[in-house]
């Protein structure tokens, strides 16, 4: 990328705000476990997904906060399996999921540190995942 990452961040919000968009960050990888354990996302739940955006029937779902990464998680979703919208619950055992959605956190963590220069102090306090759980 010829300028840095938090360039393209305030152009994407920039146009988000411009034009009242939304996003939404959709999960099409694995589900129930890690890879060889768990399996991938199905197509039709992942459609459904997409279709409950698109006819904003999401946007009136309750929500649960997944805390390490401080993401909004829809707790319901038409023609979706309510166990893999929480992944914890869904998982082999819950420490497992403890232990790669920590490992996650710090990969996040490691790859930022190449990007802190150049990033307002508030977006590193409240962007990143929150290693303190």
């Amino acid at each position: 990328m010829p300028l840095h990452p938090f360039t393209y961040a305030e152009m994407l919000a920039e146009k988000c705000a411009k034009h009242n968009a939304k996003v939404w960050l959709i999960n099409t990888g694995w589900v129930r476990g890690g890879h060889g354990v768990g399996h991938r996302m199905s197509l039709t739940q992942s459609r459904a997904i997409i279709d409950s955006i698109h006819d904003e029937s999401l946007d009136m779902s309750n929500f649960n906060l997944m805390r390490r990464f401080n993401l909004k998680v829809p707790s319901e979703c038409f023609g979706v399996d309510p166990e893999i919208l929480r992944p914890i619950d869904c998982w082999p055992d819950r420490q497992s999921y403890k232990n790669a959605a920590k490992s996650l956190a710090e990969k996040f963590v490691k790859n930022f540190e190449r990007y802190e220069a150049g990033v307002p102090d508030d977006v590193i306090r409240i962007g990143g995942p929150n290693m303190d759980m």
